[in-house]
Order: structure tokens, then sequence, then C-alpha cells
């Protein structure tokens, strides 16, 4: 945000006063999202577990954008993925208490993109 002249706190604060002096337009939101926010979670989903089929590694990177912290707590998914035992890991994800967190249509789009055993793009 410091590329706007913007702090997290200055936006926030402006968020719970309910005023304008701090703003981030559309365009800058969604620049932040695509030059920072979307580059990190790619970053940690291909290091979780490298290489994985287009459809499963989109559902790591939508786990990755709560944190590559939160992301890397997932170890028996993890093994499970590196394994290709892609059943056991979208249980792994079902069972999480990031499935609780989030809506339930997000962890089960997720949850089938990983369990979806189609053909090898998947």
């Amino acid at each position: 945000m410091l590329m706007y002249n913007l702090t997290l706190s200055n936006v926030l604060s402006d968020c719970q006063r309910n005023t304008n002096k701090y703003c981030l337009t559309n365009d800058q939101a969604e620049d932040i999202f695509n030059q920072i926010s979307y580059v990190e979670a790619i970053q940690c989903a291909d290091q979780y577990v490298p290489n994985l089929p287009l459809m499963k590694r989109n559902a790591i990177i939508d786990v990755a954008f709560t944190s590559c912290r939160a992301l890397n707590t997932f170890r028996k998914m993890k093994k499970a993925l590196q394994m290709k035992n892609w059943i056991e890991a979208a249980e792994e994800l079902k069972d999480s208490r990031w499935c609780i967190q989030v809506r339930e249509r997000r962890c089960t789009e997720d949850y089938n993109c990983i369990r979806d055993n189609g053909n090898s793009s998947n």
C-alpha cells in the first residue's frame, strides 16, 4: 500500500470510522491483489507441493490466501498430495479448521478440485 502512500492502519481506521480520508480505489485494490497477494499465494502453494495438477494447485492456492503459515500446518494433506492420494488430501482439507472458518461453498469447491480424479490436468 506504500505505493499509494497509504498504510494498513490508516485504511483500517477509515473503515472503522466510516470516513474516506485513506481509501483504496477498486483499481488500487485489484493492483495489490494481482501484484502481491496472488503472487505470494502462488509461490506458497508451489513450495508446499510442487507440480500439482492445475485444479488441485488452484485449490491449494486458494487455501494459501489465508496465509502460507496456515497452509503449512496441513501436514497430512501435504503428504497425501505428494503421494497423489487425492481423496485423502481432500478429506484432510474438509476436516480442517480452515474449512469451518471459510464459507461452505469455498470449502466444498476446493475439496472437489482436490478430490476430482478426472484426467491428469485436473
